[in-house]
C-alpha cells in the first residue's frame, strides 16, 4: 500500500499530497486556498499540516518546516512553491521551492489598507513589549486591541516583489514519524535581511500544552507569546489527543515557543528557529507522535 495519497482530483494543481505516518496521523501539504478560510493565512503557502483522523490541526498556523524572512520590523511570507514528492520504502522525500513573495498588511472597516510605515513600527513595538514583557501583556492587549476593534482592523496579505526562494527537503522516515529538514537559503535576497525564521507551527486549539527536556511544563496562557526557551528538546502537545510534535536545539539558532488564542482571530502554537540573517543553510529534525 501506498503510504502517499492524493486526496482531490488529479486535475486540481493545488490537491493535497497525504503522507500517511500511522496512528491515523498524516502530513498534508498543498498549495494555498484550500484551507478552511477562517484565518488570513490561508492565503500563505504553509508548510507540512498534521491531521489526524481527516482532521486538520494547523488552524491560523503556518505549518512545519516554512521558511520567513524578517527586514527590520517587515515580515516576508511564502506565497506560492513549486513541490515535487517521490516515495522510496519508507520514506518520502519532498521537495519545496518556498517562493517568499508576501507581507501582511491591515485592512479598515470602512474599506483600503494601512500602507504607513509608521503605524507598522508602531504596531511592532506593542507587538515586542507584549513578547519581552509578560508581565505588561494585559494591560498591552488593553491599551492597543480596542483600536484595532475600533477601527475594524483585519490582517489581509499583499504580493510583493520576490525577496528570493528558499529550498526545503523534507526527508520523512513514515514508521519513525521523524522528518529531516534541510534549508537551503542561498536563493535570498541578502539586503537588510535582518533575521530569518524557521516556523515549525499548528492550531492553538489543539496544540495547548508545552514540555521541554528541562521538566518545564506549561499550559494554555503559561505558554507565553513569544519567549525563548534554552532546552535541548521542546515538544507541543494536544492534551486532548496526545498528538505532540517536537525540534531539538541546533547550534547557532534560537528557539522560541510561543501560543495565541483569541476568537474569530488568533490561533497558532509553535516553535520556531530564529538565525541571523546571513544564514545559508539549516538542518534540524522535528518528531511527530503520539504519547500518553
Amino acid at each position: 500500500m501506498s503510504i502517499m495519497s492524493n486526496e482531490n482530483s488529479e486535475d486540481d494543481v493545488r490537491a493535497p499530497a497525504a503522507i500517511k505516518l500511522g496512528d491515523g496521523l498524516r502530513l498534508l501539504l498543498r498549495k494555498p486556498g484550500l484551507e478552511l478560510r477562517e484565518y488570513p493565512t490561508c492565503r500563505v503557502q504553509k508548510g507540512l499540516i498534521i491531521a489526524s483522523n481527516s482532521r486538520e490541526l494547523v488552524e491560523e498556523g503556518v505549518g512545519l518546516g516554512l521558511p520567513l524572512v524578517r527586514f527590520g520590523t517587515e515580515t516576508v511570507f511564502p506565497g506560492d512553491a513549486s513541490i515535487s514528492t517521490q516515495q522510496e520504502g519508507n520514506r518520502v522525500i519532498t521537495r519545496v521551492s518556498y517562493n517568499l513573495n508576501l507581507i501582511a498588511r491591515k485592512n479598515l472597516r470602512w474599506g483600503g489598507t494601512i500602507d504607513s510605515p509608521r503605524f507598522y513600527r508602531i504596531d511592532e513595538f506593542f507587538s515586542r513589549l507584549h513578547r519581552r514583557h509578560p508581565a505588561l501583556r494585559g494591560a498591552l492587549i488593553w491599551a492597543w486591541y480596542p483600536i484595532k476593534l475600533l477601527c475594524g482592523m483585519n490582517t489581509t496579505f499583499r504580493e510583493i516583489d520576490s525577496a528570493g526562494a528558499v529550498s526545503v527537503v523534507y526527508d520523512i522516515i513514515v514508521g519513525e514519524g521523524i522528518i529531516h529538514t534541510s534549508v537551503n537559503l542561498a536563493g535570498l535576497k541578502r539586503k537588510g535581511c535582518t533575521e530569518i525564521i524557521i516556523a515549525n507551527e499548528q492550531g492553538a486549539n489543539h496544540f495547548n500544552l508545552y514540555r521541554d527536556s528541562n521538566e518545564v511544563t506549561l499550559r494554555g496562557k503559561e505558554i507565553g507569546t513569544w519567549d525563548e526557551t534554552l532546552a535541548h528538546r521542546a515538544s507541543l502537545v494536544d492534551s486532548h489527543d496526545g498528538i505532540s510534535f517536537s525540534i531539538n536545539e541546533v547550534r547557532g539558532a534560537r528557539i522560541f515557543r510561543g501560543r495565541e488564542l483569541v476568537a474569530n482571530h488568533l490561533a497558532w502554537s509553535g516553535l520556531n528557529y530564529v538565525l541571523p540573517g546571513n544564514t545559508t543553510s539549516f538542518s534540524y529534525d522535528i518528531r511527530i507522535g503520539v504519547v500518553p
